[in-house]
Formats: C-alpha cells, structure tokens, sequence
C-alpha cells in the first residue's frame, strides 16, 4: 500500500519535501478545527436560538449522511491510486478516479432528491410536522457536502493539499460566518435559517465545481488519457470495513446532536452543540496526526520496522493526549465562560461539557488504535467494534434523551467513546503487538 506517501510524488507541481506535507497539512486540519470553532461561536451568538438549532441539526445530519453516502471510497482511493501510479497501472488509477467521483455525485444527489420527496410528502400529511421543515434546504448541501471528500482524496494522493483539504472545512466555514451576520441581521427569528442555508449552499456547490476543475488538472496526464479499468469487487471488498468503522465514528460524534433536535425542543441542539464542539476541539490534533501518518504506519509496519512505528505511535499519542488533558481541566474550570461566548443561555450545558470532554480524554489516552487496525490489516475487527457501537448509540441515546435530557445524553455518549477507544485499543494491541495508548511512552512492547 503505497498512499500519500508514494502518490504525492505525481504532482504536476512537483515533488515536495514529504516533511513539509506533513507540517502543511497539519497546519490545514489546525485552521479548519479553528475556523469550525469560530463559526460555531459567532452563529450561537449571531443566530436567534431556533434557527442556531436548526443549523446544528442540520450539520450534524449531514456529517451522518456524508459518512454513510461515502462508502469508504475516500480512503480506499488514498490506498489505491499512489500504488497504481507507482506500479504504472495508468487504466486502473484512471478507473478508481472515475468510479469514485460517480458514486459521490449520482448517490448523494439521488438521496438527496429522495429525501426532499419523502420529507414533503411527511409534510404534507402530518401538520405537526412542519417543525422539521428546515431540513429542506439542509439537503441542498448534501451533494457538494459529499463530493468534496471524495475530490480531496485525489487531490491528497496528487499531493495537492491545499485544495484538497480547504473548500469546505476552512474556505467554506469562514465563508458562513459572514452570512450568518447577514442572516441575523436582515431577517427576524425564525427566518434567518432557510436564507442562511440557502446561500451557504450555493456557496460550496460552488467551491466544489472549482475543486473538481483543479483535481483534473491535477491528475497526470498518463492516468487522465489512459482508458479506465474498473476493479469494483476489489475495491468496495477493501471499503467495506473501512466505511463501517468511519460511520461509526461520525454516528457517535453526531447522532446525539440529531436525536435532541428531533426529540427535544430544537433550541435544545443548538445549546448541546455547542458544548459537544467545545469538548471535541482537543481531538483535531489526533486526527491531523492519523492523516499525515496514516500512509507511514503499514509501511513501516510491513517492513517489520518496530522502532518506526513505536516513534510514530508515540508521537501522535503525545500530540492527542496533551491537548485532551488540557482541554478537560480547562472545560472544568472554565467551562461556563466559554460557553459564555455563545451566548448567556450556553452557560447552563457546562456538565455536558465536562462529560463530554472526559470522553475525549479517553479517546486522546488511547492513541491511534482505530487507525493502527484499519492501515495493518485488522480493518474487519475494527468494523465488527463499530458496529456494536452503531448498534448501542441507537438505543441508549434515545432512551437516555427521553428519560434524562441533555445531560444525561452526555453521560451515555462519553461512556460509548470511552468504552469504544479502550476496546480498539484492547484490539490492537493483541493484534499488531503494538501499544497505541499514552502507556507506550515507557518503551516497552506488550
């Protein structure tokens, strides 16, 4: 599996150092956790309690949907593309390409038109129903919303990672925030959302054309005139499990924020929202630290080089458990005069916060486990975790949101993180041998 690593040397830009692509990398996954985090600030302030609800709702739906619409595709052409352009598989690289793209665009554009028919036909004969309305023009996003990762993970594997990483989760985010001051300013509480969607999703439809233009000038003109082979079976095999382990993640991030805005007031969801992105800002690091080394893990641990993969199992633990501790103590001590800068009535999620954030503690505390399974052949115990967690989250967020509310929400989704990372991390180092935890900084192997 060659990855980044190996296809970053194809673009027509040139080859650049590979220590530079991490640090420029990493610097984009730290302006995008920044810019998120900044938005989701000046909306809570800017936006009347509905509509901030409307919006939190609305994004963590997509997050769910995107996941599941992707198929795994998106990793599965990082691992595919950089080993068939090295091995000058030209037909195959251009047939992954292809088949990539069609999937993103035909499926989430047909679900998103099925959707919006299911969901005014809901409307129509259920008048009580007009309170979910919003999620109209949130579909609008959904398309652009999938297209975009699946772009970027040609991108990536042609080393162009600006355009790769930014159109949504840094150009897109800073973007919104001046239409959400346009939205709160021009139009009263309870109309500020559908216009504030409306242009937001013009906006990165629109940034998604221009990233589509640039990832086909990108490609190498050897793939791009090649005639495609499609290797679907192969493909979708290797995916498979992939896929399962990211919903997971993304249904655990996100499926909380959803059911409260679904089974609670919606203002409800803004509120939470707000504490879940709070306790969430010490995992950007964790998760720029798996991109950057997510090509350098099985090469290093194919090779059998042991001590490659300790330095670099130890540096990316270093770089998740850092900040998770300083994120916990802070959120504790400080938690209600951050929420403070959302607005006075944030204050009151302070002990979601803090359950939230000791769940990111777990998640930081344990390292790259999930990422140690899928990239050294131990993907499928990966997904079978996954999918008990699916399975768990579906019935005790509910259940805990109808008994308990928000907090005790909370309580249930930081005991699903930490039950989900100590158990991959059980896994994975029975399984390579390798501890991923804050416990390999002894320099011991288990």
């Amino acid at each position: 599996m060659m990855g980044l690593e190996a296809a970053a040397g194809h673009s027509r830009r040139g080859r650049s150092p590979i220590a530079l692509d991490m640090v420029f990398a990493f610097s984009l996954r730290i302006g995008s956790a920044g810019a998120s985090y900044l938005g989701a600030v000046l909306l809570g302030r800017w936006l009347a309690p509905t509509d901030f609800g409307q919006f939190s709702s609305t994004i963590a739906i997509l997050m769910i949907l995107a996941s599941v619409l992707s198929f795994g595709l998106p990793m599965t052409v990082l691992r595919f593309t950089g080993e068939y352009t090295g091995k000058g598989m030209v037909n195959e690289a251009h047939g992954l390409i292809l088949a990539s793209l069609r999937v993103a665009w035909v499926s989430s554009a047909a679900i998103s038109v099925l959707l919006c028919g299911v969901l005014w036909v809901w409307l129509q004969q259920d008048g009580a129903a007009w309170s979910q309305s919003y999620l109209l023009p949130g579909l609008l996003l959904l398309p652009p919303f999938v297209a975009v990762e699946f772009q970027g993970a040609v991108l990536r594997s042609n080393g162009a990672f600006f355009w790769a990483l930014s159109p949504r989760d840094l150009i897109w985010r800073l973007c919104i925030i001046g239409v959400g001051f346009w939205a709160s300013a021009s139009f009263v509480p309870g109309q500020q959302f559908g216009r504030f969607m409306l242009v937001s999703a013009g906006l990165l439809w629109l940034l998604a054309g221009l990233q589509s233009v640039l990832m086909f000038q990108c490609i190498p003109s050897l793939v791009a005139t090649a005639t495609p082979k499609f290797q679907l079976r192969l493909w979708f095999s290797v995916a498979r499990p992939i896929w399962i382990t990211n919903v997971a993640g993304v249904v655990t991030a996100n499926l909380d924020v959803v059911l409260i805005g679904l089974l609670l007031p919606v203002e409800s969801s803004g509120l939470y929202f707000a504490a879940t992105r709070t306790a969430s800002l010490s995992s950007f690091t964790l998760n720029a630290i798996n991109l950057v080394f997510g090509p350098q893990l099985p090469l290093a641990y194919f090779r059998e080089d042991h001590a490659e993969v300790q330095r670099l199992l130890r540096i990316s633990v270093i770089l998740a458990v850092v900040p998770a501790v300083l994120t916990a103590f802070v959120c504790l001590m400080f938690g209600k005069q951050i929420l403070g800068m959302f607005g006075p009535d944030f204050a009151t999620m302070h002990g979601e916060l803090v359950l939230l954030a000791m769940a990111q503690l777990a998640n930081g505390a344990t390292g790259s486990a999930e990422l140690m399974l899928n990239m050294t052949g131990h993907e499928r115990k990966s997904a079978l975790v996954s999918l008990a967690i699916i399975a768990v989250s579906l019935i005790a967020i509910p259940v805990t949101a109808w008994i308990g509310g928000t907090l005790a929400v909370a309580a249930s989704v930081s005991a699903i993180i930490t039950i989900h990372n100590v158990v991959l991390w059980r896994i994975a180092r029975t399984a390579t041998g390798f501890d991923t935890s804050f416990l390999c900084l002894t320099g011991k192997r288990p």
